[in-house]
């Protein structure tokens, strides 16, 4: 096994980054963890223990915002030979259908289906060896059109035969055969009050999805095999499902687009039973403009999770104890000192990621041009690590110990083979229509 770690990312350019990583296995003892904070100016690699940038790659090429009518996905490759040595060069480009916007690994499959927003339409990549486009244009609408929507598939639906999709513009989802790669029907919930479809979450313990109807007041909790809606929440959000299936957490914030004053935000959490029904748990309130969420298991503990979740408009990151929700016990409290984003002008997409990889997590602070390391050993601030430039996204890679490098070409041509893959999406765009 090579000791060196290959990292293939894909890039589109007109309102994301997305990118797909691709790596060998690991050694666990010995390695590494740092993490890519993509900036406006470049790509910084971050070294938390150490909370110093440890080296950039120019971004110049890799995208561009506000570009229009984009269909290519550039695939970089990256070889780490070392803590300090980084080659870059582009190895492939696909073309896709325009604007891709998100891409959806199926492992089971061996392949990369990329979500296309111009006609909500879908483009299917066989990973297994080359990077090879099999399948285009699937269609997922009613009719052509721009979209804004989502899919969730999973080994566990259906025997992982079948995607489902939603469109904000179209009352229900849309299912989609991952075997033929080919259209398969339309699932119409518009009886339900929901007139449009938009983020979506699959609960692995139940087997529900809870789905958000667009500029509603409600989330769906459905059983998408039958067809059924098994209830409907009154309350709305991005919804999240901890990596255990026991619990859905929507985000839910309201903000002024002409002024950028936030007018709501809320939290709201379900517990999950894996043959009762769905509870909806009290939660305290988080009224500082809730924005992404990434969850993590409790420090020291084999069971149990938290939900650390960022804010718009503090200079903190909410930590949200499950377990202690879920007995009644006071379960909020605050990481404070980790910067703030920009808010001002007011763009649709704007959040605040998180990433969360061993004993670090990892926020960019846009408005500070620097980035907050948090350990979660301790949940508490490790320090801030200052020049990276209006970070947008984040992602932790594992580097092995330094060994002699191999040939770039090796990866280039091919000839590595892999056993992971990640993917990543970074809004850039202001005008990207996340009001929420």
């Amino acid at each position: 096994m090579s000791s060196f770690l290959t990292l293939l990312i894909g890039f589109t350019c007109f309102a994301n980054v997305h990118g797909i990583y691709r790596w060998e296995e690991l050694p666990v003892d010995g390695t590494t963890t740092v993490f890519y904070v993509f900036g406006s100016e470049a790509i910084y690699i971050v070294d938390p223990e150490n909370k110093t940038v440890q080296s950039t790659i120019g971004a110049d090429g890799v995208c561009t915002p506000r570009r229009t009518g984009i269909s290519d996905l550039i695939y970089y490759l990256i070889l780490h030979f070392s803590l300090s040595v980084f080659i870059a060069q582009v190895v492939e480009t696909v073309a896709t259908e325009e604007m891709p916007y998100d891409l959806y690994y199926l492992p089971w499959l061996e392949e990369v289906w990329v979500h296309a927003w111009s006609n909500s339409t879908f483009d299917v990549i066989d990973v297994s060896g080359n990077l090879e486009k099999t399948h285009k244009a699937i269609k997922a609408h009613i009719t052509p059109g721009w979209t804004h929507g989502f899919m969730v598939a999973n080994k566990e639906i259906e025997d992982g035969k079948v995607g489902y999709v939603t469109h904000f513009r179209n009352p229900g989802l849309h299912q989609l055969d991952l075997t033929t790669k080919s259209y398969k029907d339309f699932h119409n919930i518009s009886d339900q009050g929901c007139h449009g479809t938009f983020y979506l979450a699959y609960s692995s313990l139940n087997k529900h999805t809870f789905v958000e109807c667009f500029r509603a007041t409600f989330i769906l909790e459905m059983d998408l095999t039958k067809k059924q809606v098994i209830r409907k929440w009154s309350f709305t959000g991005k919804p999240f499902a901890s990596p255990d299936g026991r619990f859905i957490v929507a985000l839910y914030k309201s903000i002024n687009r002409t002024t950028s004053q936030l007018l709501d935000s809320k939290v709201h959490v379900l517990r999950i039973s894996e043959n009762g029904p769905t509870s909806l748990l009290p939660t305290p309130d988080i009224p500082l403009g809730v924005s992404q969420l990434a969850f993590d298991k409790k420090a020291g503990q084999q069971s149990g999770y938290v939900a650390y979740i960022s804010l718009l408009y503090s200079d903190k990151i909410a930590v949200l104890d499950l377990a202690k929700l879920e007995s009644g016990r006071a379960a909020l409290s605050y990481i404070e000192g980790v910067g703030f984003v920009q808010t001002i002008p007011f763009s649709p997409g704007m959040s605040r990621p998180l990433f969360v990889s061993g004993r670090w997590l990892v926020s960019p602070a846009s408005a500070n041009n620097s980035v907050a390391i948090i350990d979660t050993s301790t949940v508490k601030l490790h320090g801030m690590v200052p020049g990276v430039v209006k970070g947008q996204a984040v992602l932790a890679v594992s580097l092995p110990p330094t060994s002699s490098p191999p040939s770039p070409t090796a990866g280039a041509e091919g000839k590595l083979r892999f056993n992971g893959i990640l993917t990543l999406v970074m809004l850039l765009a202001p005008y990207i229509l996340h009001g929420r």
